[in-house]
């Protein structure tokens, strides 16, 4: 019940922090194999009392095969992203539309307008 309850922990850490949803069937199989595993784990340590270094070294692969998982699955579900159109630059090396960068007028840009003259 454990692993379950950090795999869902794991998964909506990925949603709100990546905004994307994990899909139901790897939340599901993520769920199956971390009891498995955790269960197996558990069962192959079991039998006497584990020191910090065998318990961390085992958690941090878990948590890494959950987030390498995890992260998988949301580009499998992400929908393709189209490239940008190309953007003309005819406009900008004849000097249009580069008025919005000149901020000499604006309060605390007067050395600015000063360097100009």
């Amino acid at each position: 019940m454990f692993a379950a309850v950090c795999v869902l922990l794991a998964a909506l850490g990925h949603v709100l922090m990546s905004g994307t949803a994990v899909p139901s069937w790897a939340l599901a199989v993520a769920v199956a194999v971390a009891v498995a595993v955790t269960g197996g784990a558990a069962w192959c340590l079991a039998g006497r009392e584990r020191g910090l270094l065998v318990v961390s070294s085992v958690v941090v692969a878990a948590q890494t095969a959950l987030h390498v998982w995890l992260s998988y699955v949301q580009e499998l579900s992400r929908p393709p992203v189209r490239p940008m159109p190309p953007m003309p630059m005819h406009a900008m090396a004849a000097g249009e539309g580069t008025s919005s960068m000149d901020h000499s007028r604006q309060p605390g840009y007067a050395h600015v307008a000063d360097q100009r003259r």
